[in-house]
């Protein structure tokens, strides 16, 4: 027979179990209301720098640091939970930060990266580009906005230009000398942008960033791979005298960096099975953009 104290304390205890998967329940439901795009969307006010200046009261640093608080969260949540409006909000409460505190370098670092990872390049370049008006001996900020040039733009003239003008400035990394000098033919332009991947990796906590950072090199990997095979499978054809031959002239071929495996592709050259099925959905997605602009 159960005790009345033990049966008490089995009802006590079987209560507080109930509430508390109720409780659980509830946060459920709370968090899928929380983190819906409308609710993100709501949440989101778009803040003017100049006002925000004026409302700091002269406490702008103390002010800056907390937008950032809130440009670091929802950064993370716009990375897993992506918003066409996103960037825009997030590259605005850049502008009032770097409003509030023109000195601070964290803020240029980081911003200028973050707008990146969300695909908004010029937002990227406008914290960069700030940055050489705020920080103008720093030369992490023409190296990174070089570097947007090459790796985005496909602009080595203004790529190069700011490689020089980074390498240039005291204090620049030996590197930076050598990748500036090496950026005159197309493998020294790869080599540089590795190089500069490679150190932002060094230095980034953020999973997301190294997710993409992870990708942009092994994409500079796959065509520095790419162009080293296309030579060498030309000097075998010419050794072999097989001007058709395939990749079977080829031994001990490098492992794809995309993870896929190597093809000699349709227009004649070396690539990644990965990188063909890209450019084959490239060049659907630009024929249909010009069908659709036709109509």
């Amino acid at each position: 027979m159960i005790q009345p104290s033990t049966r008490h304390l089995l009802v006590t205890l079987s209560l507080a179990a109930a509430g508390w998967w109720c409780a659980h329940l509830a946060q459920l439901s709370v968090d899928e209301q929380r983190l819906s795009h409308e609710a993100r969307a709501a949440g989101r006010v778009m803040p003017d720098p100049a006002a925000m200046r004026a409302a700091s009261m002269g406490q702008p640093t103390m002010v800056a640091h907390l937008l950032w608080i809130e440009v670091a969260l929802n950064f993370a949540d716009l990375v897993e939970h992506p918003d066409p409006q996103g960037p825009e909000w997030l590259l605005q409460m850049l502008r009032s930060v770097l409003e509030l505190d023109p000195g601070w370098r964290t803020a240029y670092f980081y911003g200028g990266s973050m707008m990146r990872v969300l695909g908004d390049i010029d937002g990227s370049d406008e914290v960069f580009g700030r940055a050489l008006e705020d920080l103008p001996d720093d030369p992490y900020f023409p190296f990174s906005l070089g570097m947007n040039a090459y790796l985005y733009r496909k602009d080595t003239e203004t790529a190069t230009k700011m490689l020089d003008r980074a390498a240039s400035l005291p204090g620049a990394p030996a590197w930076y000398r050598a990748a500036a000098a090496g950026f005159l033919d197309e493998s020294g332009q790869r080599q540089a942008a590795l190089a500069y991947i490679e150190e932002e990796m060094k230095t980034e906590t953020e999973e997301a960033v190294l997710r993409s950072l992870r990708r942009k090199r092994a994409s500079l990997l796959h065509d520095e791979l790419a162009d080293r095979l296309d030579r060498q499978l030309a000097a075998a054809r010419a050794a072999a005298g097989r001007p058709d031959g395939g990749l079977e002239l080829l031994t001990d071929l490098p492992p794809d960096p995309l993870g896929g495996h190597w093809i000699l592709a349709p227009d004649g050259h070396v690539r990644s099975d990965v990188a063909d099925r890209s450019l084959a959905r490239r060049d659907r997605d630009r024929e249909r953009a010009m069908i659709t602009r036709r109509r």
